[in-house]
């Protein structure tokens, strides 16, 4: 009998195994499991920093139905979703979702394909199918984060109070470095603080000395805890500076600062080293902070004004804008500093519906047309807060420009817009808006001093001030953010 050589035996050995295979590994790869069509993605699942450009991209096995993929089928969102415009190429059997404006900057995207989507042969997708990406993060551009406004109670439904739309402030929100500074953890910026030692001034004059004094020679001065030149770089703050220190939930915002670390700070106005673009010269008017109730005003430069102090860079998680003021009325003022993050260039994106404007500095997304229009039984036009939140409820119940979560901007969200070198009215010169009117516009954040009346920003000048709930004012819808 011929014997077998070794190099036969290892080949049955190897066949022998083949096979027999193994029972255990079968038990986890069932015949039957459905695969997925999709071969790939861009951005591929879990990565990070991607750019805000970035257009989103699905890549299939086989020959999909291309009227089953669209905006209903493959969607992006981070919370709301995404709007954009889908398009699948039977050649490359690629599905892409362009976005209809940048996406945000260090932000968590999740794109999904529903089972509404088949391949050419009328089989839907098994399952939906998702992943995730983020975007690049760079300090110091946008959008901006806004925060809270501190409102927690509840007036009526869809007020600030109900939806607390913005950033949560961190606990402890200041924290006190015990050399006479506090540094707000919201913003990062860095605060005297004692916000009675530099005392008042007008503006062209004492309001800046002081601050150069407290640069220079700080031991002049009667400053709690801090006699030390540690920091020359001390600035009067911009009016977006300052107003982030308003809390709207409360009826005194000194007494709460002086309660969380700071001491002496005045219930009283503030300089800024904003100017008032509309009355600019040295005779005319710079922006002032009440923080006792809160109000954004222009007050006369040669009048008496409390002073603060503040200094470094606005940091996450709610980076302070830049007032959008240019022009130097004098040295060391918002025009000259340019204090904040970044605006975008350009500012603003019109959606292709015509109908809805992105602000690429927030990410908010507002009604176009800034007059309140009449849709259906919706009734336009100026009317009582009440009627504004109930105007904003008739809009989601048509499902306006295809969403259904319109609501009444916060004091922080309306007074985004405001440019500080602009006037009749105060927006950005590249806005797309149609029909601003030059009146007050309603917020959802009631006027916590006294409960009957809520906030409103002014389009002709940029002011901020409490209305009657029962006046009237104009509604401008917003969507969007965090």
């Amino acid at each position: 009998m011929k014997k077998w050589g070794p190099c036969i035996l290892v080949v049955w050995f190897l066949l022998l195994v083949t096979a027999c295979g193994d029972d255990s590994d079968n038990s986890t790869k069932p015949e039957n499991t459905p695969q997925s069509p999709v071969m790939s993605q861009f951005p591929s699942g879990q990565a990070t920093d991607v750019e805000t450009d970035a257009v989103v991209s699905a890549m299939f096995s086989e020959d999909m139905d291309s009227l089953t993929i669209n905006t209903q089928t493959f969607t992006l969102s981070y919370n709301p979703l995404v709007s954009g415009t889908v398009a699948y190429d039977k050649s490359t059997r690629t599905a892409t979702f362009t976005p209809d404006s940048l996406l945000a900057n260090g932000t968590t995207y999740t794109a999904t394909l529903t089972t509404g989507i088949t391949n050419s042969s009328g089989t839907p997708l098994a399952s939906d199918y998702s992943w995730s990406f983020t975007t690049k993060y760079i300090p110091g551009q946008g959008p901006v984060y806004l925060p809270r406004t501190g409102q927690t109670s509840r007036y009526a439904p869809g007020d600030d109070g109900y939806i607390r739309s913005g950033v949560e402030w961190p606990s402890p929100r200041f924290v006190d470095n015990l050399d006479g500074t506090i540094t707000d953890e919201l913003t990062g910026l860095m605060w005297l603080k004692d916000g009675e030692c530099l005392g008042h001034g007008i503006w062209q004059g004492e309001a800046y000395q002081m601050v150069d004094t407290l640069n220079i020679d700080p031991w002049s001065l009667d400053c709690q805890d801090y006699t030390t030149q540690r920091y020359q770089d001390w600035r009067l703050p911009n009016v977006n500076e300052l107003e982030s220190l308003i809390h709207a939930g409360q009826h005194n915002t000194s007494t709460w600062l002086n309660a969380v670390g700071f001491t002496g700070v005045q219930p009283s106005y503030y300089w800024s080293s904003t100017t008032d673009a509309y009355t600019p010269g040295n005779a005319g008017k710079a922006w002032c902070v009440n923080m006792w109730n809160g109000p954004v005003d222009p007050q006369q430069k040669p009048f008496y004004q409390r002073l603060w102090a503040v200094r470094g860079e606005t940091t996450q998680p709610a980076l302070v804008w830049k007032s959008g003021q240019t022009t130097s009325h004098r040295p060391n003022d918002d025009g000259e500093l340019q204090e904040g993050a970044p605006w975008p260039r350009p500012r603003f994106f019109l959606h292709s519906n015509n109908v809805t404007t992105t602000d690429l500095l927030t990410g908010l997304v507002w009604v176009r047309g800034a007059d309140t229009p009449a849709h259906g039984t919706c009734t336009g036009g100026v009317q009582s807060w009440q009627e504004a939140l109930d105007y904003i409820d008739c809009l989601n119940s048509y499902n306006y420009a295809g969403v259904s979560d319109w609501r009444l901007p916060n004091r922080k969200e309306l007074l985004s817009l405001i440019d500080r070198e602009q006037y009749n009215p105060a927006l950005p010169s590249d806005h797309y808006f149609a029909d601003v009117q030059l009146g007050y516009y309603w917020t959802s954040t009631t006027y916590a001093f006294d409960t009957n009346r809520v906030w409103v920003v002014g389009m002709r000048y940029g002011d901020v001030g409490p209305r009657d709930k029962t006046g009237n004012a104009w509604v401008w819808p917003v969507r969007g953010g965090r």
